[in-house]
C-alpha cells in the first residue's frame, strides 16, 4: 500500500496548474489591455496628424501599425498665397511615404495636454516647394505650419482668446530622395527655379511651434544645373526659436548658369558657362550675422557686350576674362556681417558688395578705376 504522505500529490499539483493558469490568464489579459491602449493611442495619434494636415492635405493610405503611424501618397497642395497670388508650384508637399514612431509617453499624455513627441519622423520619395518673396523672406508649408505671430495676435483679438495649442516634438527627422524646389522672386520675376534632388537630411532635434533647443543639421543633395549637377552639403546646427547658428556650407561644382540671376543684375548680359565653388561659415549670435566665405569661378564664359559696359558684380568684364586667361580661375575671399533684424541689411545685396571689391581685387583693377568706370551705380553699393 502507498504511504498515506503521498495521498495529497495529485490534489497539489491540481492546485498548482489552475493557480498557473489563473496567472496566465491575468497576464493575457493585461497584455492584451495594453496592445489595445496602445493602439486606441495610435488611432488617436492617427486622428492627430490627419487634423494637423489640414483640409488642402490628401493621403493614399494610412495604416497604424504595431509601433508607428504610415502614410502613404501623401499630398499637400499649393495655396494662394496672401494677396491671391498663385503658390508657384502645383504641390507644396508630397511624399510617397512618411512613418511616424511616436514616443511611448507621448501617446498617453498627447491627447490630453495637446503635446506629441515623435523619436523618428522619417519621409521617403518627398517633395517640397519654397518660394522666396520680393521681400527676401521664405515661405513653405503655408497651409501646414503654424501662423506668424502677428497673425496670432490678431487672431486672439477677433476672437478674445487664443486658440488651442498644440506642439510636436521630433527627436529625429530623417529625408531620404527628397526633390526641393526654391522659386526665389527676389532676383526675378517669374522667380527663378533652384532645384535639388537626391536630398539626404538628419535634423534634430525639432519642436514646433516654438523651438525650445538647437537643431542639428546634416544635409547633401545635387544641385541641378542646365549643363551639369554640382553638389551641396550643409552641416552645424540652428536655434530655429532664436535664429542663432553656426553652419558650415558647401558648394562644389556648380554650373554657373543655374545661379546667373545671383551673379549678374539685370542688364548686365549673361553667362554662357563655367563652374563656382563656395564655401561659407555663418554663424548668428543675437541677431548679429558674420560668414566668411570662399568663392572660386572657373571656367567662366561670358556673352560679350551686355549693359553698363559689360559689368559681373560691378567689375569689367574684360577684367574679369583677363584673369581667366591667366589661370582660368578666380577665387575670392569675402566675409558677409551685419544685423538680421536690421530692415536696412541684406544679404544677397552685401554679398554683391563684397564678391564686387573682392573681384576688383583678384583681377588687380583698383576700386577707384571700377568706381570711375561704372559711375554712380557701384559708388551706391560702396556706399550703403
Amino acid at each position: 500500500m502507498p504511504r498515506s504522505d503521498d495521498a495529497p500529490a495529485p490534489i497539489v499539483t491540481a492546485t498548482f496548474a489552475r493557480q498557473r493558469w489563473r496567472w496566465t490568464a491575468v497576464l493575457a489579459a493585461v497584455l492584451l489591455a495594453i496592445a489595445l491602449v496602445w493602439q486606441l493611442a495610435l488611432w488617436q495619434l492617427r486622428a492627430a496628424v490627419l487634423q494637423a494636415l489640414g483640409p488642402g492635405a490628401s493621403v493614399g493610405e494610412l495604416r497604424v501599425g504595431l509601433a508607428a503611424v504610415e502614410i502613404d501618397q501623401l499630398r499637400i497642395a499649393g495655396t494662394p498665397q496672401p494677396g491671391g497670388a498663385p503658390w508657384p508650384a502645383a504641390d507644396a508637399l508630397r511624399a510617397d511615404q512618411v512613418r511616424l514612431v511616436p514616443d511611448w509617453h507621448s501617446l498617453w499624455s498627447g491627447p490630453r495636454h495637446g503635446r506629441w513627441r515623435l523619436h523618428r519622423l522619417q519621409v521617403q520619395g518627398g517633395y517640397l516647394s519654397l518660394l522666396r518673396g520680393a521681400d527676401g523672406r521664405i515661405r513653405l508649408l503655408p497651409s501646414l505650419l503654424p501662423p506668424a505671430p502677428a497673425q496670432v495676435a490678431a487672431q486672439v483679438a477677433a476672437q478674445g482668446q487664443p486658440a488651442a495649442a498644440h506642439s510636436l516634438a521630433i527627436d529625429q527627422l530623417q529625408l531620404d530622395g527628397t526633390v526641393v524646389e526654391l522659386f526665389d522672386a527676389a532676383v526675378r520675376r517669374p522667380a527663378h527655379r533652384l532645384r535639388l534632388e537626391g536630398l539626404q537630411v538628419q535634423a534634430g532635434p525639432l519642436s514646433l511651434p516654438q523651438a525650445q533647443a538647437p537643431t542639428k543639421l546634416q544635409l547633401q543633395a545635387v544641385l541641378k544645373g542646365p549643363r551639369h549637377d554640382g553638389r551641396l552639403s550643409l552641416q552645424g546646427q540652428v536655434h530655429l526659436g532664436t535664429q542663432d547658428a553656426a553652419l558650415q556650407a558647401r558648394l562644389q561644382g556648380v554650373d554657373m548658369l543655374a545661379l546667373q540671376p545671383y551673379l549678374l543684375k539685370a542688364g548686365e548680359g549673361r553667362i554662357r558657362g563655367g563652374r563656382l565653388d563656395l564655401q561659407l561659415d555663418p554663424t548668428v549670435q543675437q541677431q548679429r550675422l558674420r560668414a566668411p566665405g570662399v568663392l572660386t569661378l572657373t571656367g567662366l564664359d561670358l556673352a560679350p557686350g551686355g549693359g553698363l559696359g559689360g559689368l559681373l558684380a560691378g567689375v569689367s568684364r574684360q577684367a574679369v576674362l583677363a584673369a581667366l586667361e591667366r589661370d582660368g580661375r578666380i577665387t575670392l575671399r569675402f566675409s558677409l556681417d551685419g544685423r538680421l533684424d536690421d530692415p536696412a541689411f541684406s544679404v544677397h545685396e552685401n554679398l554683391a558688395q563684397r564678391v564686387g571689391g573682392a573681384l576688383a581685387e583678384a583681377v588687380g583693377v583698383s576700386l577707384s578705376g571700377v568706381v570711375d568706370g561704372v559711375g554712380g551705380l557701384f559708388k551706391g553699393l560702396l556706399g550703403r
